[in-house]
């Protein structure tokens, strides 16, 4: 409910100011939810007509295993993040 408000309240900042909105940098470290990429970022979007109004969204780097914001191969999250950008509401850049 917090990430859906905030990002309604991103896309109404940026559009007041004729600007689009975009979620940046964003990852977990150390994603440890295996449903995190379709329940933590698409539904609220999902959920939110507004919100679907973002731009784009940035997930942040990995360095190791140990230290990452974003899953690597054979990562639990890993079959949730395929749902995630099949999700028709999301485009990758082989959708361009």
């Amino acid at each position: 409910e917090n990430f859906r408000i905030s990002l309604e309240t991103l896309t109404d900042v940026a559009e007041s100011r004729s600007k689009l909105s975009a979620l940046t940098e964003t990852g977990f470290e150390g994603i440890k939810d295996a449903k995190w990429f379709t329940k933590r970022i698409l539904e609220p979007i999902i959920q939110s007509d507004k919100a679907q109004r973002i731009s784009y969204i940035l997930f942040w780097r990995n360095d190791t295993k140990e230290h990452h914001y974003m899953i690597y191969p054979g990562h639990p999250a890993e079959e949730d993040f395929r749902s995630f950008v099949n999700d028709p509401l999301i485009l990758t850049l082989s959708d361009l």
